[in-house]
């Protein structure tokens, strides 16, 4: 479990589609534990860092699939 407005590594990957893995950071904005599976649901705000090539590329790519899910399913 995260604190409140601390940072935090993450990391994407898609190994089925591409061989990058994009690292970044975050600050946890709010974490929320589910009493009944014990799972947490965490809020966080990507923490700006100098090359955000691969990050942007992949928030362009995310939105374009999320915009166009509806007209597939």
């Amino acid at each position: 479990m995260s604190s409140v407005n601390s940072e935090i590594e993450c990391l994407i990957s898609m190994p089925k589609c591409l061989t990058k893995e994009i690292p970044f950071r975050a600050r946890v904005k709010y974490c929320i534990q589910h009493e009944e599976e014990g799972d947490y649901v965490v809020g966080a705000e990507i923490v700006p860092r100098g090359d955000n090539l691969w990050l942007d590329l992949f928030s362009k790519v995310h939105d374009y699939i999320k915009e166009r899910m509806g007209d597939i399913y």
